[in-house]
């Protein structure tokens, strides 16, 4: 896995838990993953391939542009999502029922 804060590639062990946001690169021969539902520790299949190593490590936090602009807090950033979620909702004329469970994905994403 890709650990930006220390710059560098560390292998997975049992003690590490794999987590949304990690950058993970397995051999397409492991399986352990699906394209249509992401990780699943039974698939044993062969991976279909997303490309070559890279050439390059991924950037680090100090490059992420998004974490350069103003800080919000948590309570600010998941109202302006329930409100674009809530406005999307809206333009495509969602029945209620799905708003309702849009509106919660959006305030605990």
């Amino acid at each position: 896995m890709w650990d930006a804060p220390r710059r560098e590639w560390k292998r997975l062990g049992a003690t590490v838990a794999i987590a949304p946001g990690l950058v993970v690169m397995v051999r397409d021969t492991d399986g352990c993953y699906r394209s249509e539902t992401g990780w699943d520790p039974r698939s044993r299949g062969r991976v279909s391939s997303v490309g070559d190593e890279p050439t390059e490590a991924p950037s680090d936090y100090d490059g992420d542009w998004m974490a350069e602009r103003d800080w919000m807090t948590l309570t600010a950033h998941t109202e302006r999502v329930v409100e674009a979620a809530a406005s999307l909702a809206e333009s495509v004329g969602l029945p209620d029922e799905f708003r309702r469970e849009l509106l919660l994905a959006a305030r605990w994403h």
